[in-house]
């Protein structure tokens, strides 16, 4: 069987939940499917660094992300390919007008439908003018929680039969690492030297980042030790508001806005932490929470959309629009050992069934069904 698939966001979107799919997707195919061949459309010049091009022949397009909807690159090689399926991971998003062969795509949620005002205008622009051609040449859906399969089955009006659930998972480079060697690299490199509560992930709005400053505020006196706040992430267009915010209720010093963090240095500041808080307003799946507890942190997750579903019990959950009973979490956690043992514990046994091996076998399975 010969298999298609837009490796792109591998690359342009590495660090966002796309980007880490489709990363892992491919590197886990690689490694599981010895049967069949695939071509993998990637950036020119940024090539993975596979030793079987017979099995994974890597194809360079002379592309860019913000050009790359307006080329015909792709729908040339399908065009002169056998293709017995084309499979597009970012959201179906460049997916071709024309059908050359049986299309998949992995849809991870319908934010741009449900919260457009969190989306920035070039994306909701694209994904609203893809999606009606999108869903029709569509032949299956990979989603990655149930949430998001419901979402997409209302929204979109896709049949459920046609939309299979597959989660992601946390990589291997998230397990428990010496606290003590983590703080001193952060103490080193980014001058970080109290304890600190923890949040990575995007600055969009729906991310809900002024609910840990403002839980945080109420609850600071309260804690035995001078915790500040380190909100990881890009500079997103929500972080001068963040920063006025901390400025407005005195916490300019105690909560830190390192920036971009580089990926082999993010199981580094997860270690580092006392406590992980994910107060997200609306997640497909929501892979930072699973990273933190494979980690062994302590996390706190909204109780909204599919965070429930990929966390179980593991993470204690609040709603978050409510910034007192995020506070009064947070103390329970950092100020009762007990808690904080028995969620270390939990965390750890449950992102025992996230591996990105299942992720490639059922994605594997799929494909062949055609």
């Amino acid at each position: 069987m010969k298999i298609g698939i837009d490796g792109r966001g591998a690359v342009w979107y590495r660090g966002t939940g796309i980007g880490t799919y489709t990363d892992q997707l491919l590197h886990h195919l690689y490694t599981l499917d010895q049967k069949n061949t695939y071509s993998i459309f990637f950036p020119q010049d940024e090539l993975f660094p596979w030793t079987d091009p017979g099995r994974f022949q890597q194809i360079p397009l002379d592309t860019h992300k913000d050009t790359y909807l307006e080329d015909t690159l792709v729908d040339q090689f399908l065009m002169d390919q056998p293709f017995q399926v084309y499979h597009v991971p970012q959201n179906g998003i460049g997916l071709p007008k024309d059908k050359y062969c049986p299309y998949i795509i992995t849809l991870h949620d319908v934010i741009p439908y449900i919260l457009p005002e969190t989306c920035s205008k070039a994306y909701l622009k694209t994904f609203m003018e893809q999606m009606n051609h999108i869903v029709k040449n569509a032949d299956h859906v990979i989603t990655v929680s149930n949430h998001a399969k419901n979402d997409i089955y209302h929204i979109l009006g896709i049949s459920p039969s046609k939309i299979s659930v597959i989660p992601l998972a946390p990589e291997k480079i998230y397990r428990p690492m010496d606290r003590n060697t983590c703080k001193s690299y952060l103490k080193d490199h980014y001058g970080l030297d109290r304890e600190y509560i923890l949040y990575i992930g995007g600055m969009s709005p729906r991310k809900n980042i002024g609910a840990i400053i403002d839980a945080f505020h109420l609850c600071q006196k309260k804690l035995s030790k001078n915790y500040c706040i380190v909100i990881g992430g890009s500079h997103g267009r929500s972080y001068e508001a963040l920063r006025l915010r901390c400025e407005s209720l005195g916490l300019a010093g105690d909560v830190l806005f390192p920036g971009y963090i580089p990926l082999e240095e993010l199981p580094i500041f997860y270690n580092g932490a006392s406590l992980f808080v994910y107060p997200s307003l609306y997640e497909g799946f929501g892979l930072p929470p699973l990273e933190a507890m494979a980690c062994g942190i302590p996390t706190i997750c909204s109780n909204v959309t599919s965070i429930p579903e990929v966390v179980g019990n593991a993470a204690l959950l609040i709603d978050p629009h409510d910034i007192e009973n995020l506070a009064e979490k947070i103390t329970l956690v950092l100020e009762s050992p007990s808690v904080y043992a028995i969620m270390i514990h939990k965390g750890l046994q449950q992102v025992k069934q996230y591996t990105w091996e299942k992720t490639a076998k059922k994605t594997l399975e799929i494909y062949l069904s055609f």
